[in-house]
């Protein structure tokens, strides 16, 4: 139906649900932030519980529009995938960041509204050009390689991010690479969202260091 004050969207990838609380999550990276007047953002939608028979209002409703600000989704920066935790208290995104080179991890608290920036241009999220091998369902040749062109290769960053189904466990990688990471979620809360950080933070260097002391990798 048609949701009265609806926010302008610019390039929206991707949109999931959030079942516990039935939500409805827009994330719109905006052109890469190319325009000043376009910024990357997370919208959220209260939909309407058709259940519920003591409900009248039959309207899904917009929730929030939050905008990420500069230094957390900055000029370049490309929000790409987004997984909700079981309990919908969090939002983990992964900016992709295939304009500015800068990719990273960005926790969202859904309670706080506020964001946060993890492992930014840390190598292991850095796409590499020579190892694409594509299925192409043809028994006598089963997959398309992409060829190693060198620093002139397509290179895509952290692209794709799964939760466990437990919350326990974020899995993550780059789009062009053969590896999987894996990070403890207690680890990433820990300096996020259950921290003393009450504004839109970058986490240090130094954080980023303990945080990659956590991440185990699968080839």
């Amino acid at each position: 139906n048609e949701i009265p004050n609806a926010p302008e969207v610019f390039s929206v990838l991707l949109l999931r649900i959030d079942n516990f609380n039935n939500r409805l999550y827009l994330l719109d990276f905006a052109n890469f932030a190319i325009k000043s007047n376009q910024k990357p953002s997370l919208i959220c939608y209260q939909l309407h519980d058709e259940s519920n028979n003591n409900n009248h209002n039959n309207k899904d409703k917009l929730l929030f529009r939050y905008e990420f600000p500069s230094h957390i989704a900055g000029m370049g920066s490309m929000l790409n995938d987004f997984q909700i935790s079981s309990d919908g208290n969090f939002i983990v995104i992964v900016d992709t960041s295939i304009v500015a080179y800068t990719p990273a991890i960005i926790i969202f608290d859904v309670k706080k509204r506020i964001s946060f920036r993890v492992l930014s241009s840390v190598k292991y999220l850095y796409g590499q050009s020579a190892f694409m091998k594509i299925p192409t369902g043809k028994p006598n040749h089963p997959f398309l390689y992409w060829p190693n062109l060198g620093a002139l290769g397509v290179k895509i960053h952290v692209d794709s991010i799964a939760l466990s189904r437990d919350n326990e466990i974020l899995y993550f990688g780059a789009l062009t690479n053969d590896m999987l990471l894996a990070l403890p979620m207690k680890e990433l809360l820990k300096y996020t969202i259950n921290s003393n950080l009450t504004t839109d933070s970058i986490l240090s260097e130094d954080i980023n260091t303990q945080l990659l002391k956590r991440v185990s990798q699968f080839n």
